[in-house]
């Protein structure tokens, strides 16, 4: 949508002078790719999306299907690597990020 509406913008201009302000992306760096359950980049063609919409059990059961490593709970493990770290990222503050960090970091 934001490469549409650029080009709109810049044609609008184009024929019009200088009215619209074309937008800019601002990307985060930290969420350039969204994982998907393999660790991928999330897409359907992949079959690795995770549907938010579905109902509570069969959403259940696709995110049992995330890839994880077989790394024992009690054992520390690496944030940085752990595609289910990845998707908390997405979702939580910076606070939560550094606490769950240190969870994994600490294991148990």
């Amino acid at each position: 949508h934001l490469e549409m509406t650029r080009d709109v913008a810049n044609r609008f201009n184009h024929k019009m002078g200088d009215t619209l302000v074309p937008p800019e992306a601002k990307v985060q760096e930290n969420v350039m790719i969204v994982p998907g359950l393999d660790g991928e980049k999330m897409s359907k063609s992949r079959g690795n999306e995770i549907n938010l919409f579905l109902d509570d059990k069969k959403l259940r059961k696709v995110i049992m299907k995330i890839q994880t490593d077989s790394t024992p709970l009690e054992e520390p493990k690496n944030p940085d690597t752990c595609n289910l770290f990845a998707l908390y990222k997405l979702v939580a503050d910076e606070d939560q990020i550094e606490e769950m960090r240190a969870n994994y970091l600490g294991g148990n």
